[in-house]
């Protein structure tokens, strides 16, 4: 019985026309909430980019202060 059921769904899911119907529902929902978070997603992005600068910097300067600290051991020994 409850596999009947299903697959009775699927069939009625693969039907082309209840296909478009879903897709038209689901699009005007879909630009919805793309709308109303592409602020939030822009914003987020933004902040990912200048993480990911400032770590570049601060790995730069790390291998700098490295060499620095390995000239100078050397100059001791």
């Amino acid at each position: 019985m409850n596999n009947t059921l299903i697959n009775k769904c699927l069939e009625i899911l693969k039907r082309e026309e209840i296909k478009k119907d879903i897709k038209s529902i689901t699009k005007p929902l879909i630009e919805l909430v793309l709308e109303q978070t592409a602020l939030y997603i822009y914003i987020f992005l933004t902040f990912t980019f200048i993480n990911f600068i400032l770590l570049l910097a601060i790995i730069y300067i790390l291998l700098n202060k490295r060499k620095k600290y390995n000239m100078y051991n050397s100059k001791i020994d």
